[in-house]
């Protein structure tokens, strides 16, 4: 492969490098004594492997499961997540800035 290069020799008359362009012979570009054909089937075929092997599982103790059941908070949070809806839906929804930033400041400081 051959490609073209700019080479700065000697100094002109008001002592800035000249450039010359010049052919720069590189050798070995690549992988050389691979063939790229193998390893990309090689990839195809660990990708298949692996996917066949693959499966994802998750199990729920049933500690976890009474947690979930016995908690009092979704059913209050859902009260006021409807509210709060109906509130948008409405047009009737303000927004308390203040609250809002003192919120956040106070999330980021604990």
């Amino acid at each position: 492969m051959v490609c073209k290069g700019i080479a700065y020799t000697r100094l002109d008359k008001e002592n800035r490098p000249k450039a010359r362009i010049r052919n720069m012979k590189i050798n070995n570009v690549g992988m050389t004594g691979i063939n790229p054909y193998n390893l990309q089937a090689n990839k195809v075929g660990n990708v298949k492997e692996s996917k066949v092997n693959a499966s994802d599982k998750v199990e729920i103790s049933s500690a976890a499961k009474e947690m979930q059941q016995l908690s009092p908070i979704p059913a209050a949070r859902q009260a006021k997540v409807d509210e709060l809806k109906i509130q948008v839906e409405n047009g009737n929804y303000k927004l308390n800035s203040q609250a809002t930033a003192k919120g956040l400041i106070d999330f980021y400081r604990k």
